[in-house]
């Protein structure tokens, strides 16, 4: 992958089905932005090998949202009950009275398995 520079890029996330998967269930990432088109700061300069993103996909992990080019920028694993991973940093936008969608799923996920747990 190309380095990024510190820039905010459109991230399109990619609903369950948009390759073998004949479902119409959208993923957890869009579950939580509650869309398919968002715009995240993107600082990274590392990201998934495109030689690997088919063997991956494979064995389970999701790629859910990618970024310019197609670029792998948000991914997760569907049986998980929290799995999601990002290559931008949610929690750098985040406050109490305004947490990021990603980081209060977060919560409320670790939340709801500790209350389980009781």
């Amino acid at each position: 992958m190309s380095r990024s520079s510190s820039a905010a890029y459109r991230c399109h996330i990619a609903p369950k089905n948009r390759c073998h998967k004949a479902l119409k269930v959208t993923t957890k990432a869009a579950a939580i932005y509650r869309t398919t088109d968002i715009i995240e700061p993107f600082f990274c300069e590392y990201g998934l090998n495109p030689e690997y993103r088919a063997l991956i996909e494979q064995h389970g992990l999701v790629v859910s949202g990618v970024g310019r080019d197609g670029e792998a920028r948000v991914l997760e694993l569907p049986d998980h009950p929290f799995f999601l991973a990002t290559l931008y940093v949610p929690q750098a936008h985040t406050a109490a009275e305004h947490p990021h969608p990603l980081v209060a799923a977060l919560v409320a996920a670790a939340g709801k398995r500790a209350a389980a747990s009781v």
